[in-house]
């Protein structure tokens, strides 16, 4: 029931369009786990733990932030570039590390391993945290020393159990 065309003009370009008609169906719920029942992480109640989360898409980001939001005593930081990002981690020194492998400036990667030069945080965990799902993706992280590699979508689930593990 919708329709699709393209206007073009010579030397000016062209436009390409899509109508849809809006669905009177309404989609089915889906079966969704509480998050208030997922395991919490144990701190004391001083003790505040610092997140770095380099990721250039801001969406992923505000999805990290409210996932870490169901943890108390956690704060996130973050940053759009990778070379930002190793900034930010030898001035603040946090807790854990959440790398993405595809940045603008430098891959995560290399990014890892020049955070592996710099005495202050070369012993801090680093979690990739990728859309990049092969198998050799994987390996390639591990054997270089990212404590984990956790693929996107995430399962919420599995990111914060493995964030706690590497938090206690």
């Amino acid at each position: 029931g919708g329709t699709i065309g393209f206007q073009s003009a010579t030397n000016e370009g062209s436009y390409f369009f899509i109508n849809l008609n809006l669905s009177q169906n309404i989609p089915v719920a889906k079966d969704i786990k509480d998050p208030t029942n997922l395991p919490l992480i144990t701190l004391n109640s001083n003790e505040t733990k610092t997140i770095l989360y380099i990721e250039d898409v801001e969406v992923n980001i505000k999805l990290v932030e409210h996932i870490l939001s169901l943890r108390k005593n956690i704060r996130l930081l973050s940053a759009k570039r990778a070379l930002d990002g190793i900034k930010i981690a030898k001035s603040k020194i946090p807790d854990l590390i959440l790398m993405d492998i595809r940045l603008p400036d430098i891959d995560g990667l290399t990014a890892f391993k020049k955070l592996q030069l710099i005495k202050e945080v070369t012993n801090i965990p680093v979690i990739a945290l990728t859309a990049n799902a092969l198998e050799d993706d994987t390996q390639n992280a591990l054997k270089l020393g990212f404590k984990d590699y956790l693929t996107k979508p995430l399962n919420i689930e599995n990111f914060l159990k493995v964030v706690d593990k590497l938090l206690l």
